[in-house]
């Protein structure tokens, strides 16, 4: 009689343990739709686009028309390495229509035909970026002096269902027009994108020379390091656009080593983050 006992608390201790842990465990709903993205010589490739509810992104290749009703598992633990908090995925379609929305290529075919399974990514993800935040196309303008940066802010990928969103930061120089455009936004809960600010500046001529003198430091003709890899942060977009002549870089602020022709692009970037800091949007943080 003891042992029925002591089996029968045993086994109301686990059912308790096990209804706290279901209790815990958070769903979370992941946004996805498809994706035709058109290259330069008008070939498209099928992509499906996952949003996290806080704006986060990633593709997968092809059209996943029924991804798993419920995805992995994931754990959040703290820095003592404690489990904190769990989630469990659940995937949503955004439109019940499965239209396919269609993404242009905004770089030449020399970089998206590069044979870099790791620059494509990048290529469709900031294509995707640049077409939400209306942009035009840089290597094909007609403007002869004008460059331009994007740059994501806000990772908060260990807690999925947080209040801060992934964001989006774009600055757009048109050096013969002495212009900059500031434009900040993010993916909403109904997957759609949100411009957030959008503001144009009138450089002054002191702004102009600095932002010139870092351009100046940069090494156009290092073609072959486009990127680098082992980065610590995040990967920002640097075009530029000069006379005929376009060019491309892939730039984060800190790595594994100590690069060459990193220095400049840094130097770019604090430079355009004073300006806006200071004159476009106080409440702009900087990005790492």
């Amino acid at each position: 009689m003891k042992n029925l006992l002591l089996s029968f608390l045993f086994l109301m201790q686990l059912s308790v343990i096990k209804g706290q842990n279901n209790d815990s465990i958070e769903n979370i709903i992941i946004k996805y739709k498809q994706l035709s993205f058109l290259s330069v010589d008008s070939q498209m490739k099928p992509l499906t686009l996952f949003i996290h509810p806080n704006g986060v992104f990633f593709l997968r290749d092809g059209f996943v028309k029924r991804p798993e009703k419920e995805g992995v598992t994931r754990f959040v633990f703290n820095k003592k390495g404690k489990q904190i908090k769990q989630y469990r995925e659940k995937y949503k379609n955004s439109d019940d229509s499965l239209t396919i929305v269609t993404i242009n290529n905004f770089f030449p075919k020399n970089y998206y035909k590069s044979k870099s399974a790791y620059l494509t990514s990048f290529i469709e993800r900031f294509s995707i970026i640049l077409q939400e935040f209306d942009e035009p196309l840089l290597y094909n303008s007609s403007d002869s002096n004008m460059f331009r940066v994007v740059f994501p802010c806000h990772n908060y990928m260990g807690d999925y269902n947080s209040q801060h969103y992934q964001s989006y930061n774009l600055v757009r120089v048109d050096l013969n027009k002495d212009i900059l455009i500031y434009k900040k936004g993010h993916f909403g809960q109904n997957s759609d994108f949100v411009i957030d600010f959008k503001c144009n500046y009138n450089l002054n001529e002191k702004e102009i020379k600095l932002i010139q003198k870092k351009i100046n430091g940069i090494d156009f003709t290092d073609e072959n390091n486009i990127y680098y890899r082992k980065n610590l942060s995040k990967q920002r977009l640097f075009e530029f656009k000069n006379g005929e002549k376009y060019h491309m870089f892939l730039r984060a602020d800190s790595y594994e080593e100590k690069l060459e022709n990193v220095s400049y692009f840094d130097g770019l970037f604090n430079r355009l983050h004073y300006v806006v800091r200071n004159n476009i949007y106080d409440a702009i943080e900087k990005c790492q």
